[in-house]
């Protein structure tokens, strides 16, 4: 068992490996494309995204079937919505396809996967991290008049720190009790 937790986690690192790689490469391979208005970065992205996850909504079934061992026909709508996620991917590819020169057309299917794996590398590196942080309570911590330690939200909502909702601040260091 701990051979297959081996394995999953070198294949983890395999897999964010190719992807720092795709993250400095992607502006140069994107740019070229983008500049022959075969591909932009958006149309990358949303390639590989319907791809990958396609594929991963029609794998689900056989999963799915193996664990429970029942079948039920609410089980397909997974695999009929990858079915066509992975449609829409192939549109994007020929679309890019009829629009790419004849010398960059075998190279396209690995460029516009370089050009997805790097701007979702990006967005996970410099993007997502902003807006989780812009959407996370901020709370501070207070020490009220009897010495407790206390943490405040945003909205002036008074913690303890067993979690309970103890009042409402109305002053620094001070609060109406619920």
């Amino acid at each position: 068992m701990a051979f297959l937790y081996l394995a999953g986690a070198a294949v983890c690192i395999f897999i964010f490996l190719i992807f720092v790689v795709c993250a400095f490469k992607e502006s140069n391979v994107t740019g070229l494309h983008k500049a022959l208005g075969v591909y932009g970065r958006f149309r990358a992205y949303l390639f590989v995204d319907l791809l990958f996850c396609g594929v991963g909504m029609v794998l689900i079934l056989p999963a799915v079937l193996i664990t429970t061992g029942s079948f039920s026909l609410e089980m397909l709508a997974a695999p009929i919505g990858g079915i066509i996620c992975i449609m829409i991917s192939i549109v994007l590819y020929r679309t890019a396809l009829s629009r790419c020169p004849i010398q960059l057309k075998g190279d396209l299917f690995k460029n516009m996967l370089i050009s997805g794996f790097g701007v979702a590398m990006k967005l996970a590196v410099f993007i997502f991290p902003v807006v989780w942080q812009l959407a996370t309570p901020r709370f501070r911590e207070v020490i009220d008049s009897n010495g407790n330690k206390l943490l405040v939200d945003s909205t002036g909502t008074v913690y303890s720190y067993g979690g309970n909702r103890i009042g409402e601040m109305i002053d620094h260091n001070k609060y109406v009790k619920y």
